[in-house]
Parts: C-alpha cells; sequence; structure tokens
C-alpha cells in the first residue's frame, strides 16, 4: 500500500509541474506579445512626436511676416501699392 501511495505521490507532483511547465509557456508567449506592443507603440509614439515638432515649426513658420506675405501674394495676388502684376494668358 505504501508503493501505491508513493506513485499516485509521484504522478500528482509530475502531473502538477507539468501544468505549471504549460502555464509558463502561455505566460512567456504573453509576455512577448505585450512586448512586441509595446515596442510597436514607443515606435509609433516616436513618429507622432516628430510629426508634433514638425507641425508646431510649421504653425511658427505660419506666424511670420515673410510666410504671410508670401501667402498673400502666391495664393490671393496680392501686391503692394506700389507694384504692379503681370500675368500670363
Amino acid at each position: 500500500m505504501k508503493k501505491l501511495h508513493m506513485m499516485i505521490i509521484i504522478a500528482a507532483t509530475v502531473v502538477i509541474v507539468l501544468g505549471l511547465a504549460v502555464q509558463a509557456a502561455s505566460v512567456t508567449v504573453a509576455l512577448q506579445k505585450i512586448d512586441r506592443k509595446i515596442e510597436n507603440t514607443t515606435e509609433e509614439n516616436d513618429l507622432l512626436k516628430k510629426e508634433l515638432e514638425e507641425l508646431r515649426d510649421e504653425a511658427l513658420l505660419m506666424e511670420t511676416d515673410e510666410f504671410i506675405e508670401q501667402t498673400a501674394r502666391t495664393k490671393l495676388g496680392l501686391v503692394k501699392e506700389d507694384e504692379i502684376l503681370f500675368r500670363e494668358k
């Protein structure tokens, strides 16, 4: 009877260890997926930060007198009082 009891304990231990090994493998896979998501999100965040900085620079440029004047000339066709505008047909 002692032998049977010992074999049951060993079998139960093996089942528990195998279950823990399977669980550990699943957790490892889940952590790898999370790491990839973090990496992708970090890359996307870096790109968005760069885009935001470029947009801020562009907004600052648009506030300059030179930009406003150039836009008025090219898009609206405005000229200064002492200038004559020639257009090609």
